[in-house]
């Protein structure tokens, strides 16, 4: 899977270096995924086992979740800015 943002690439080795430190860790102690993926999940960009995984992680990890959080806040913000300029732009002069 490759998963485009702006100039970052999101690469099966990225995915696979969280997977296998996620499971190799034998204490359960609390370990994130690459901040980039949790912005690629607010963006709605992955799909399958890593959709899945960060959606688990979502569930007790509240440092990710406000991350999350901010990213769909500044989109959805971004996409109301938006529409009030192409509202401005067609307004009767």
């Amino acid at each position: 899977m490759k998963t485009k943002m702006a100039d970052f690439e999101i690469t099966d080795e990225i995915i696979e270096q969280w997977a296998e430190e996620l499971f190799k860790n034998e204490q359960n102690d609390l370990k994130c995924p690459p901040e980039i993926l949790v912005i690629a999940y607010a963006n709605d960009e992955l799909e399958g086992d890593v959709q899945k995984a960060i959606d688990a992680h979502l569930d007790y990890c509240t440092s990710c979740l406000d991350l999350m959080l901010s990213v769909r806040a500044a989109k959805a913000e971004t996409k109301d800015a938006k529409a009030l300029v192409d509202g401005f732009n067609q307004r009767d002069v």
